[in-house]
This record gives structure tokens, C-alpha cells and sequence, in this order.
């Protein structure tokens, strides 16, 4: 498992269907230095596991960060007009988009699902 302290709240169950075991997929590394924040800043090189659900296989964390104002930060960035406008119109996410709406519809057809919400910036 890669770094896990205080600053992490284990997740012990998927977010999706409650199952408890899981297999490591990929550590992934905290950027924050972007924040007048230091308590957020403090998780800026720390890392955690991503697993998946033997269940279900739904990815997530092995933990969330302690830190009650963490999502705060994250999204307190005020983006300009101009780097908004770029991203929406660029297309080098597509290439992703397309590959994970394909693996989801290997997982699950489109008749057996009404909507799908990723909730970040894939």
C-alpha cells in the first residue's frame, strides 16, 4: 500500500455495490501546491492505492483525505474564461472518454444503465 496516515480516512467498502475485497490497480500521487492552503498543500507528493471491487470493479481510493476543507480546496481554483473555453473545445480527452464509455459498456450494456456520472475531470 502506498503512504497512508492520519491524513486518510479508510474506505473499507465499495462506494458501489458495498463489497469489502479489493485488488491494487495504481498508486496515485497528490499535486496541491497550487493552494494558499497549508494544511491542503501538505498533501502534495503524498500517495494512495487505487483498488478496484472484486465485486463490481468499480475503482476508488483506499482512503479520502482527513482534512475537513480538502474538497474545498480542490475546487476554490478559479479558472479564467479562457482556460475553460480551451479545455471544452480541445480534444485530447476524447481518446480517454472513449475508452472508458467502451470498457463500461463491456461491463454493462447500454439498456441496463440510465445515467452516468463521472465526477471529476477524467
Amino acid at each position: 500500500m502506498a503512504e497512508f496516515s492520519d491524513k486518510f480516512v479508510t474506505q473499507e467498502t465499495c462506494w458501489i455495490c458495498g463489497g469489502g475485497e479489493f485488488r491494487f490497480q495504481h498508486t496515485a500521487r497528490f499535486d496541491t501546491d497550487f493552494s494558499n492552503d497549508a494544511e491542503f498543500r501538505a498533501y502534495s507528493g503524498l500517495t494512495i492505492d487505487i483498488h478496484e471491487c472484486k465485486a463490481c470493479s468499480f475503482m476508488q481510493p483506499v482512503g479520502l483525505p482527513s482534512y475537513p476543507n480538502y474538497f474545498d480546496c480542490l475546487y476554490e481554483n478559479a479558472w479564467s474564461e479562457e482556460w475553460i473555453e480551451q479545455e471544452f473545445n480541445a480534444n485530447y480527452m476524447d481518446g480517454i472518454f472513449n475508452t472508458v464509455l467502451t470498457r463500461l459498456e463491456r461491463l454493462l450494456p447500454k439498456t441496463a444503465r440510465s445515467l452516468l456520472d463521472f465526477g471529476t475531470h477524467v
